[in-house]
């Protein structure tokens, strides 16, 4: 697709793409510290928390009552309600498999609907311009952080030309993964069915992040990141994260990452002053069984991700 914005027009958009529960939301709130970044946090999502008050902002009240997104939504209300910014998010989560995009991206099929994904760009850079806007009156900020995680919403957004996106690809061990979707679960052969189907889940959805990276950013322009060195060495890995985007390291740490903020969804953790620690209780809890399971479908990918 033909570029239609020059690189200085674009908005410097850092994505943050992943499996769920992942520690996307972990990220997103230590960068979002950074004095050049300000966080959106899942922003695919804001017509649907602002239609249906599914889940607070980051500033703890709804998203019609907060001054910041009230200010955003009345500048662009149309947009808003009845855009395309939700389209990869419906009321619940978004879709694993989507089969007109998967097969554009592996089998180079032209599926897509290029002026819809116009569209969607175009709709997504208003409103994220209106964002820019606002903040830069009180802050310096050079990047809006998008922590949607959706891959086929990366697509989209590196397809339309409107954007100069950085991407950060955190994965947690699949061993982690699964038993954060699995852990409530009683029944054994519930339990037995959701620790294979999440395992293979954890496969797809990483598969497709790369492969959207491989064909549509550029590899100086994606980071890898375990989820496991975030946690355990948070700084280090910051560090890491800020040279890669080219900004000064001004990150003040104490042992927490909870720091006022409008982000929109994400994991409720955002309202808490939790330390920041590695969690690995699926070691003691998940049990033997289904470790086993989950290690012995995942491992022939396990090289793929490093």
């Amino acid at each position: 697709m033909d570029k239609i914005l020059k690189n200085s027009d674009r908005i410097k958009l850092v994505y943050i793409s992943s499996n769920g529960r992942s520690g996307s939301t972990l990220l997103e709130m230590l960068i979002g510290k950074h004095s050049k970044c300000f966080t959106l946090g899942e922003f695919q999502v804001l017509p649907i928390d602002y239609l249906y008050n599914t889940q607070p902002c980051g500033c703890k009240k709804r998203v019609e009552n907060c001054d910041f997104w009230t200010d955003i939504i009345n500048q662009n209300k149309n947009l808003i309600v009845n855009g395309t910014i939700s389209k990869f998010r419906n009321y619940g989560n978004g879709k694993v498999i989507r089969w007109n995009e998967l097969k554009e991206l592996f089998l180079n099929f032209s599926a897509s609907d290029y002026d819809l994904i116009k569209k969607y760009g175009k709709e997504n850079f208003l409103v994220l311009q209106t964002v820019f806007n606002k903040v830069k009156k009180n802050k310096d900020v050079y990047y809006l952080i998008d922590a949607s995680k959706d891959p086929y919403r990366l697509k989209w957004l590196a397809q339309s030309g409107y954007f100069d996106l950085y991407v950060l690809h955190i994965i947690k061990k699949p061993q982690a993964f699964v038993f954060s979707m699995i852990k409530n679960e009683k029944n054994f052969l519930l339990k037995w069915y959701l620790t294979l189907r999440m395992s293979i889940r954890w496969i797809i959805e990483n598969i497709i992040i790369m492969k959207v990276v491989d064909k549509y950013i550029p590899q100086k322009k994606y980071i890898k990141i375990k989820y496991e060195d975030l946690a355990s060495d948070h700084k280090g890995k910051l560090k890491s994260i800020f040279d890669f985007l080219k900004i000064n390291d001004s990150f003040e740490s104490d042992q927490g990452f909870k720091h006022f903020n409008h982000a929109i969804s994400g994991n409720k953790m955002r309202f808490k002053m939790n330390s920041i620690s590695l969690d690995e209780k699926w070691k003691l809890e998940m049990g033997k069984f289904f470790i086993f399971i989950c290690v012995l479908i995942t491992k022939l990918f396990k090289k793929i991700y490093n």
